[in-house]
């Protein structure tokens, strides 16, 4: 009793744990589509800004910059100066005597709104593409800013305001020069960042077509590379944002701050995901807490963005912490996977795969904290720095473990199909045996299908006179040509299954079975005398055949329709051998 109960217990773990995930990933999809159509509408619904670009030399202006009459600017404490009457933080940059044609002023301002100000006179303002569901802030944003030849050597004054007083909002990278040799510049400085973003996204995808292939082809009910693939792409294009050089050639700045904000949000509920479909944790109520929490998180910010709570700037101190937690799992499992699996495996092949699968994890949480550490701690302008590495670390080993796993249960999948074959297939004829005939009935019995069945009962003659006198190999190939004849006849119709030594049935079931019998009678006799003439037999290849018609498929009607049409064999078997002696007389 106590076993049942336990049985019964495990079965209800297993059924909510299913659903619990099942839950999970449906949320969090439903938030993903919704992001989606957000930042759609914000494209659509928005005025986009032209830019004009031209060609010449920069130079970097930072330690030139002062605020608030004559103070030296400190670009990373703008959020500690004095508003002035504008409500706003003047900084101010006096401009050379001497300036070549077609200069402008670059710099990168993040959730702040700027006006350029020259004696008395506003030449730039920061122009913004709002959207039905924009952030409260500009985002992060190149300001180009144009400077005609009558403004050299007077002061510009940068009015800026700022959107949030937390510390999220800076101006900073100040260059003078030609906008084009400048935003070239600003390229070359983040090629490499970019290469890896693109070969992130590139890994990622193929490993979504790697998953979509392997559950098609081989039915592999599994899920752990997709929400790789989906992690990866989310981060990856997070990352790529980071480095703030898609602003450089995308009108709707807003609308790239919001994806950027939404692919930061999106990242920790795919990792649990990931870590259930390898390593269960969502059997420990701890890891249920945090991925719930994780996965409502992603709502309420999506919530808040849409009626206008909260932006998702505003929300991304939780997107933070749930990092914080989803590396503390991660490197929690893998701790005592670790210590499992050594304790089970010792330090044999399976033990290094382990290793290798984990050092993707900890290359990934070690970037994660020290990214984390500098979002947090010092606001560096590209959050995505040592996470780059990280991700790019963390899919490539995991994903080579994951496939190399995948291909694992496929192998083992395919063993379990061979043997599960193997136990209904008769080995020397490839038809179904004596179990998957009697399963079959049972089938029928219980289908309450309204089709009738014919049993067409076959038996080979003279099979034991062939392997006492020509052996057991001659016996085999006779067998084999006896079912190659069944099959090209009834078989066309039927099922066709070897239940004994010498005898077969084929079961048609169809709409009408016995037209389709006596459709095939004559196709079977003439394979039987066309076989005969063509191969040299001592012993000519002789099937008894009998058959009977079930109306009702119930298991009585059907073992009694099964007897009748061995009866019926039966008979036929001993009208054949007595015709062939009246042959040889």
């Amino acid at each position: 009793m106590n076993e049942d109960k336990r049985n019964v217990r495990d079965v209800w773990k297993d059924n909510y744990l299913k659903a619990y995930t099942s839950g999970i990933a449906l949320t969090y999809f439903i938030a993903f589509a919704v992001m989606i159509a957000m930042a759609v509408a914000n494209v659509a619904f928005s005025n986009n800004k032209e830019l004009d670009v031209g060609l010449g030399k920069f130079l970097l202006i930072d330690e030139y910059l002062e605020v608030n009459g004559g103070e030296k600017f400190n670009t990373s404490k703008i959020d500690t100066y004095e508003v002035n009457e504008y409500g706003s933080i003047s900084v101010f940059y006096k401009l050379p005597s001497k300036m070549s044609k077609d200069q402008s002023i670059v710099f990168r301002s993040k959730n702040s709104y700027v006006e350029a100000i020259i004696e008395g006179e506003c030449i730039y303002r920061t122009d913004i593409s709002e959207g039905p569901f924009s952030n409260k802030s500009p985002g992060v944003r190149w300001n180009l800013l144009s400077v005609a030849d009558e403004h050299a050597g007077k002061t510009i004054e940068l009015r800026v305001r700022l959107a949030y007083y937390d510390g999220r909002s800076k101006i900073d990278t100040f260059y003078l020069g030609d906008r084009a040799t400048i935003i070239i510049e600003i390229v070359k400085e983040m090629r490499w960042e970019l290469v890896s973003c693109i070969l992130i996204l590139l890994i990622g995808t193929i490993y979504l077509i790697t998953n979509i292939i392997m559950n098609r082809n081989q039915k592999l009910k599994d899920n752990s590379l997709f929400y790789l693939s989906i992690f990866s792409v989310v981060s990856s294009l997070w990352a790529l944002l980071e480095t703030d050089v898609v602003q450089l050639f995308v009108e709707n700045q807003p609308a790239v701050q919001i994806v950027s904000d939404m692919m930061l949000i999106l990242g920790g509920v795919p990792l649990f995901l990931y870590m259930e479909s390898v390593y269960g944790i969502f059997k420990f109520r701890i890891v249920r807490i945090g991925s719930f929490c994780t996965t409502a998180y992603t709502v309420f910010a999506t919530i808040s963005q849409f009626i206008g709570f909260w932006d998702y700037n505003q929300t991304l101190n939780g997107a933070i912490l749930n990092y914080m937690f989803v590396i503390i799992t991660m490197v929690g499992c893998l701790l005592r996977e670790g210590i499992m699996k050594h304790r089970f495996y010792g330090s044999g092949k399976f033990y290094i795969e382990y290793v290798t699968q984990q050092t993707g994890l900890i290359a990934l949480a070690v970037c994660l904290f020290i990214d984390v550490y500098r979002y947090v701690v010092i606001d560096a302008p590209d959050r995505a720095s040592f996470t780059r590495l990280g991700i790019s670390i963390f899919i490539i080993l995991l994903g080579a473990g994951t496939i190399y796993r995948l291909f694992k249960l496929v192998e083992q999948g395919r063993q379990t199909e061979l043997i599960s074959k193997l136990a209904y297939q008769d080995g020397l004829t490839q038809v179904g045996n004596r179990t998957a005939y009697k399963e079959r009935l049972e089938q029928l019995a219980k289908s309450n299908e309204h089709n009738g069945c014919c049993f067409v009962m076959l038996d080979i003659n003279n099979l034991k006179q062939v392997n006492d006198t020509r052996g057991h190999q001659s016996g085999d190939q006779l067998i084999k040509a006896a079912t190659e004849i069944i099959n090209n006849s009834f078989g066309l119709a039927g099922e066709v299954y070897r239940i004994g030594g010498d005898e077969f049935v084929v079961l048609i079931v169809n709409n009408n079975p016995l037209e389709s019998y006596e459709e095939l009678l004559p196709v079977f006799e003439k394979l039987l005398y066309s076989e005969n003439k063509r191969r040299e037999w001592k012993e000519e290849i002789s099937i008894a055949h009998g058959k009977a018609y079930c109306e009702h498929l119930s298991r009585y009607g059907l073992k009694s329709t099964e007897q009748e049409a061995d009866t019926k064999m039966y008979k036929n078997k001993v009208k054949m051998k007595s015709d062939r002696k009246m042959d040889l007389r």
